[in-house]
Protein backbone atom coordinates (compact mmCIF):
# COMPACT_ATOMS: atom_id res chain seq x y z
CA UNK A 1 0.00 0.00 0.00
CA UNK A 2 1.45 3.02 -0.52
CA UNK A 3 1.92 6.21 2.16
CA UNK A 4 3.12 8.75 0.10
CA UNK A 5 2.18 10.16 -3.22
CA UNK A 6 5.55 9.23 -4.65
CA UNK A 7 5.75 5.17 -3.82
CA UNK A 8 2.44 5.26 -5.68
CA UNK A 9 4.25 6.42 -8.60
CA UNK A 10 6.79 4.51 -7.90
CA UNK A 11 4.23 1.33 -7.73
CA UNK A 12 2.98 2.38 -11.43
CA UNK A 13 6.60 2.12 -13.11
CA UNK A 14 5.71 -0.05 -16.31
CA UNK A 15 2.41 -0.20 -16.11
CA UNK A 16 -0.78 2.10 -17.52
CA UNK A 17 -1.18 5.52 -15.66
CA UNK A 18 -4.20 8.29 -16.86
CA UNK A 19 -2.55 11.44 -16.54
CA UNK A 20 -4.84 14.98 -16.48
CA UNK A 21 -3.33 18.44 -18.01
CA UNK A 22 -3.64 21.70 -17.02
CA UNK A 23 -5.17 21.97 -20.25
CA UNK A 24 -7.94 19.36 -20.14
CA UNK A 25 -6.01 16.82 -21.94
CA UNK A 26 -6.15 13.43 -20.97
CA UNK A 27 -3.40 11.12 -21.83
CA UNK A 28 -2.42 7.87 -20.79
CA UNK A 29 0.44 5.25 -21.09
CA UNK A 30 2.75 3.18 -19.80
CA UNK A 31 5.02 5.37 -17.10
CA UNK A 32 8.18 3.84 -17.77
CA UNK A 33 9.92 6.79 -15.55
CA UNK A 34 9.14 9.98 -13.62
CA UNK A 35 11.27 12.66 -11.45
CA UNK A 36 10.61 14.40 -8.17
CA UNK A 37 9.51 17.90 -10.29
CA UNK A 38 6.78 14.77 -11.64
CA UNK A 39 8.07 15.27 -14.76
CA UNK A 40 6.97 12.03 -16.96
CA UNK A 41 8.09 9.71 -19.08
CA UNK A 42 5.41 7.89 -21.01
CA UNK A 43 5.18 4.99 -23.70
CA UNK A 44 2.58 3.60 -25.71
CA UNK A 45 0.68 6.79 -25.04
CA UNK A 46 -2.77 7.67 -26.36
CA UNK A 47 -5.27 11.19 -25.76
CA UNK A 48 -8.29 10.10 -24.40
CA UNK A 49 -11.42 12.21 -25.60
CA UNK A 50 -14.61 11.42 -23.92
CA UNK A 51 -13.46 8.50 -22.53
CA UNK A 52 -12.90 7.06 -25.89
CA UNK A 53 -8.82 6.70 -27.28
CA UNK A 54 -8.68 9.61 -29.95
CA UNK A 55 -5.02 9.90 -30.73
CA UNK A 56 -2.00 7.98 -30.64
CA UNK A 57 1.41 9.52 -29.27
CA UNK A 58 3.92 6.74 -28.39
CA UNK A 59 6.40 8.02 -26.27
CA UNK A 60 5.34 11.49 -24.95
CA UNK A 61 7.90 13.53 -21.77
CA UNK A 62 5.36 15.80 -19.84
CA UNK A 63 6.77 18.56 -18.25
CA UNK A 64 5.65 18.17 -13.97
CA UNK A 65 3.95 21.24 -14.36
CA UNK A 66 1.14 20.71 -16.66
CA UNK A 67 0.06 17.66 -14.55
CA UNK A 68 -3.04 18.35 -12.26
CA UNK A 69 -3.52 14.38 -11.77
CA UNK A 70 -1.65 11.19 -12.36
CA UNK A 71 -4.11 7.69 -11.43
CA UNK A 72 -3.63 4.06 -12.29
CA UNK A 73 -5.34 3.52 -15.24
CA UNK A 74 -6.82 0.40 -14.22
CA UNK A 75 -10.71 0.65 -15.03
CA UNK A 76 -10.73 4.31 -14.56
CA UNK A 77 -12.56 5.95 -17.41
CA UNK A 78 -12.97 9.48 -17.71
CA UNK A 79 -16.37 10.19 -19.40
CA UNK A 80 -17.32 14.04 -19.78
CA UNK A 81 -14.73 15.27 -17.06
CA UNK A 82 -17.08 12.78 -14.20
CA UNK A 83 -14.54 10.06 -13.14
CA UNK A 84 -16.00 6.28 -12.95
CA UNK A 85 -14.18 3.25 -11.20
CA UNK A 86 -15.99 0.09 -13.08
CA UNK A 87 -15.25 -2.70 -10.19
CA UNK A 88 -14.87 -6.64 -11.66
CA UNK A 89 -18.54 -6.92 -11.50
CA UNK A 90 -19.01 -3.76 -14.36
CA UNK A 91 -20.61 -1.55 -11.52
CA UNK A 92 -20.01 2.08 -11.35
Amino acid sequence: MSERPFDLLSESINKNVLVVLKDGKQISGLLKAYDMHMNLHLEEANEIVDGEMKTKYGKVFIRGDNVILITPWLKTFLLKKYYFYIDSNGQK
